[in-house]
């Protein structure tokens, strides 16, 4: 997986589009309209807090629940598709998201200061005798 490719949007605009009824994996079977909608909606997600992803999973089911009209979910996809452009506008991030899996040197670095901190506070392994670590039997 390249660095910065939107790993988690994807998977995002997949519901989505499963949501409305477009199957992940349905690439090449379902309009070209719906897998151009679905990337712009991966696109766009990259910019958005995911507080505001909510709002959009909300919008997808509720318009989901509506009874279809052919094609499957596609109007629905575009209003959905306009929402989420409305909100990159109004909330949207000047960067979007680094979505990548790699670990920088400042993740490891603070994963380490939190492992020592937690064994600072916290014995990993507490003797049975000391108070509050019996078992109840």
């Amino acid at each position: 997986m390249a660095k910065g490719e939107p790993i988690w949007s994807r998977a995002f605009a997949q519901k989505i589009g499963t949501v409305l009824g477009f199957p992940a994996g349905s690439e090449g079977t379902i309009p070209a309209e719906a897998e151009a909608l679905l990337r712009e909606l991966t696109e766009d997600l990259r910019y958005l807090r995911f507080a505001q992803w909510r709002w959009i999973e909300h919008l997808a089911r509720f318009l989901g629940e509506r009874e279809a009209a052919p094609p499957p979910g596609l109007e629905r996809l575009r209003e959905v598709r306009s929402y989420v452009a409305f909100l990159r506008n109004l909330y949207g991030n000047e960067q979007p998201a680094d979505e990548s899996d790699e670990w920088s040197d400042e993740d490891r670095r603070d994963i380490q200061l939190a492992a020592r901190r937690r064994l600072e506070e916290e014995d990993p392994y507490p003797w049975p005798e000391e108070p509050g670590n019996a078992r109840a039997g």
